[in-house]
């Protein structure tokens, strides 16, 4: 399910640093159990996967700046 920041008008209207308190209370509630966020073998799988990729070839990796900017390019 996903859920829009535009539904819940009373965040908006919060300050950044009220903002980043409710997000530090969200994680804390997610994170009381553990075995919620564990990583399933598929997930380990295909990170292994992509780390064997990467060491073959370094260099088709992204620098930060290159991540980012792909990332605005994909939001707009």
């Amino acid at each position: 399910m996903y859920m829009s920041l535009t539904e819940f008008p009373q965040v908006q209207a919060l300050s950044f640093y009220q903002k980043l308190e409710l997000l530090d209370e969200i994680w804390k509630s997610v994170s009381e159990d553990p075995s919620l966020l564990a990583v399933t073998q598929h997930e380990k799988d295909l990170l292994d996967q992509r780390w064997k990729g990467y060491l073959q070839s370094p260099e088709s990796a992204l620098t930060v700046d290159q991540f980012k900017q792909k990332l605005n390019t994909l939001r707009s």
